[in-house]
This record gives C-alpha cells, structure tokens and sequence, in this order.
C-alpha cells in the first residue's frame, strides 16, 4: 500500500468566492499526479497550496524574492528548515503560493481556462519544491515535458503551445 501523500488547499477569503469547489478538487488531482511521476520520496508526505490575491503574492514575492509585484506562482521549500517531527509524521515538503488575480490574467491572454492554467502552474510550483528549475535550457526542457506529461495525464493540453510570454 502507497504512503499518504497529503495536499492540504486553502484558499485565501479575499478571493474565495472566485475559486469553485472543483477546481480545488482539480489541483489536489494534478498535484497527486505530479508527485507520482517524479516519485520524489519514500514515505507519507504533505504539501501545502494556498491560493491568494495578488497584493498577499506580491508582498511575498517583495520578502522572499526582492521583486516588488506580483506573480502567478512561488515555490517555497521546508528542506531548508530543520525540523525534527515524531517518527511516524509525514515529510513536510514546502507551500505552493498560488497569485490568483495574475493565473486569471494569464489565462485570459493565453486562450486557456483558469482551472487549466491553475492546475499548470500549481505542477510548476511543485516541481520547484522537489528540486526542477528553468535556469538553464537542459534543465527548462526537463521541467516543460514533465508538466506537459502531468498535465495530459489529467486531461489537460500542452500549457505551452500559447503561451505568448516566452520561457520563464
């Protein structure tokens, strides 16, 4: 029998009336997918969403990240903390902090569904957690054609084919 793999969604009251109770079903889905694939680690483990305005991203982003506006999705680890949990606690793996008013934004300019582009971005942030970025075009690459295949296992289209922003 698998591990649990706990992801626990809260949305943020500013714009909890904007998010329908399917699309949390949907990111949950897409985040059990994504986990799977990469199969990152043994054992029961838990990530958090949190699904927020863009004035709460931007002033995380402005914190954590020295870039005072707002952005669809950020990334933040709990390898960095050293915690020590009972034994039988599960991995607490990081938060994925999604900007909901940017997803929205995007997803009108690019021709896509918010639930799609959400559940895009929502893989995203959790790719960073398990250690993927986009710093170089090797590793961009990687990163790209596990979210397309994630994706597609959900149901969901290359979020790249118009995605008029260029690479990240």
């Amino acid at each position: 029998m698998a591990e649990p793999f706990v992801v626990d969604v809260t949305i943020d009251p500013t714009v909890v009336n904007e998010i329908p109770d399917q699309l949390i079903r949907v990111i949950e889905t897409v985040t059990q997918l994504v986990w799977r694939k990469i199969d990152a680690i043994q054992g029961a483990a838990e990530i958090s969403l949190f699904v927020t305005s863009d004035k709460q991203v931007r002033q995380l982003n402005n914190t954590y990240r020295n870039k005072d506006r707002p952005t669809n999705v950020l990334s933040f680890s709990a390898k960095e903390n050293d915690l020590t949990l009972p034994q039988d606690a599960p991995l607490l793996l990081g938060d994925v902090v999604l900007g909901y008013e940017t997803i929205a934004k995007e997803a009108k300019r690019h021709g896509k569904t918010l639930a799609d582009h959400m559940c895009h971005l929502t893989v995203h942030g959790v790719l960073h957690l398990a250690g993927f970025d986009h710093d170089t075009d090797k590793a961009a690459e990687k990163m790209r054609g596990i979210e397309i295949d994630v994706l597609a296992a959900a149901g969901i289209s290359n979020p790249y084919t118009n995605w008029l922003d260029g690479p990240e």
